[in-house]
């Protein structure tokens, strides 16, 4: 009997961590943007500030920036593609800038948080402004906290868990159109 109830906790706890959303929106305006007619969406680059590659464990600056542009340009780039099938998603390379018709997806890290223990879930906390670029008008601003919750091996390494986190951010800016 033991067993079976040891069994019913870690199936609902399964449960439980694949149904999470990954993001909680803790100041949103407007709720509902109205976002249907973009076809054209330009990610921004979510800046890990290159000098932190001490902080997070990485041998060399290197490592840690190409780990950022991986990040950034095969992770939340493709994501969002996923996302935001039928429209066209481009992202910043680095200094490029959006088009004057696409929808900009700007992201400002305000602070990335690591838990301590097994579980070292990460939190990114971010401002996440859709911005017109024909018109300048923000169609949409967001004070977001995207996690890394997910499941698999890549829960055991800083760019597996920070690569959930960009799963997560994906289907959040997706769920905005």
């Amino acid at each position: 009997m033991r067993r079976l109830y040891i069994c019913g906790i870690l199936i609902l706890s399964f449960m439980i961590l694949m149904c999470s959303s990954g993001a909680t929106i803790r100041t949103e305006q407007p709720a509902s943007p109205n976002l249907k007619n973009y076809k054209k969406v330009y990610i921004g680059w979510l800046d890990f500030g290159e000098g932190n590659w001490r902080k997070y464990g990485f041998k060399a600056p290197k490592d840690w920036s190409n780990a950022i542009r991986e990040l950034n340009v095969n992770a939340l780039q493709d994501y969002c593609r996923s996302e935001l099938s039928g429209r066209t998603v481009t992202g910043s390379r680095g200094a490029d800038a959006p088009a004057k018709n696409d929808l900009y997806v700007k992201l400002h890290l305000k602070k990335h948080e690591i838990e301590t223990g097994m579980n070292r879930i990460q939190y990114l906390y971010l401002d996440i402004r859709f911005t017109d670029m024909a018109t300048g008008q923000t169609k949409y601003y967001g004070d977001v906290m995207i996690d890394s919750s997910g499941f698999g091996i890549g829960n055991f390494t800083m760019e597996g868990q920070l690569n959930f986190a960009m799963t997560n951010l994906a289907k959040f800016i997706g769920s905005k159109f």
